[in-house]
């Protein structure tokens, strides 16, 4: 049995709660801080010491990245307060072949952070640990495409959730078109939700065995549908930022390809968690645990479009859409 399971187990009885809830918080902070960053890595630094940090995962889909980065260039760009850039490549000696990251990060005065494991959560303790005047934490991975003022519109609904909602906030995303918790607002927003229901059903997670077993997950035409519908992009993340200027809660496990959280935040979970080497979602099982059970919401901001190509089961279908429909995602 796990140590998870006796723990489970023992809560039956109020003496045996207490005592294996002390057991099970030392097994559970067992890994030392040695471990929660890495040791060896190489750190192009080019911070400018701002307040604001994004970075950016990078190094399995080089097929994205030209788009990906230019619109995060064109974010920059727009936001009127200085902000850090680290292009993290977590993924060993085939990362970053060609050093085409470690050129772009170099042409637009980013940092750039290279670790020698394939450990997600590890290069991003370590991006924010090496950025310590970092406040905000935007993160993104590489198939994620940003719409125009994100910075400074996710910063604007982090605040607004904090003070609005009736619990304070986690971590806060935005409203990422393929993703089992936004993509009924996304449907909503655009109406869309009787043409998907002639399609597909009425959109429903359930029977889920497994995680990534779920529609929304595994589908290659729920996601070509999706993004057939998020096309032109800035134009559709328009009509989507005019649509509604709501905050929700997330009412289940929130996949987090983007999102914005603070370094107090980063601090009180006690870094992010590890996963294996080769694998990944470790810290989002621990950020989405950790906000239940600490009363934190994981809000989401319904009127801030990104665009996600595609869970694992779907890469194929995304990446022949992206690359046959690139003019129409690529900024107009």
């Amino acid at each position: 049995m796990t140590i998870r399971g006796i723990f489970n187990a023992l809560t039956k009885h109020e003496f045996c709660y207490k005592v294996s809830k002390k057991v099970f918080r030392y097994f559970e902070q067992r890994r030392t801080p040695s471990q929660s960053f890495a040791s060896n890595y190489i750190f192009d630094d080019r911070q400018n010491g701002s307040k604001n940090l994004l970075i950016v995962l990078l190094g399995f889909q080089p097929y994205y990245w030209e788009v990906v980065l230019d619109r995060v260039r064109r974010n920059v760009d727009q936001f009127s307060e200085p902000i850090d850039v680290c292009l993290c490549v977590p993924c060993g000696t085939n990362g970053d072949q060609g050093g085409v990251i470690r050129k772009f990060a170099r042409r637009h005065e980013f940092s750039y952070l290279f670790i020698h494991l394939d450990l997600l959560a590890q290069a991003q303790n370590t991006a924010i640990k090496l950025h310590p005047n970092a406040k905000w934490i935007f993160k993104i991975d590489e198939d994620i495409i940003l719409s125009d003022n994100y910075f400074a519109r996710m910063k604007s609904a982090y605040e607004k959730a904090d003070k609005e909602l009736p619990y304070k906030v986690g971590f806060l995303g935005p409203l990422i078109n393929l993703n089992a918790v936004c993509t009924p607002y996304f449907l909503k927003a655009l109406n869309l939700e009787t043409a998907y229901e002639k399609e597909f059903g009425k959109y429903r997670v359930e029977n889920v065995e497994t995680f990534m077993t779920a529609d929304i997950h595994a589908n290659e035409e729920t996601a070509r549908f999706i993004w057939k519908n998020s096309i032109p992009f800035d134009e559709v993340a328009a009509k989507v930022a005019n649509s509604s200027d709501i905050i929700i809660m997330a009412p289940i496990r929130f996949s987090i390809g983007a999102i914005l959280c603070t370094r107090e935040y980063w601090e009180r979970i006690g870094y992010f968690d590890l996963s294996p080497i080769g694998s990944g979602a470790a810290e989002e099982v621990q950020m989405n645990i950790f906000c239940q059970m600490q009363m934190l919401s994981i809000a989401i901001a319904t009127n801030i479009l990104v665009g996600h190509l595609g869970f694992f089961p779907q890469k194929e279908a995304c990446r022949k859409f992206f690359e046959e429909n690139i003019d129409k995602i690529k900024h107009l």
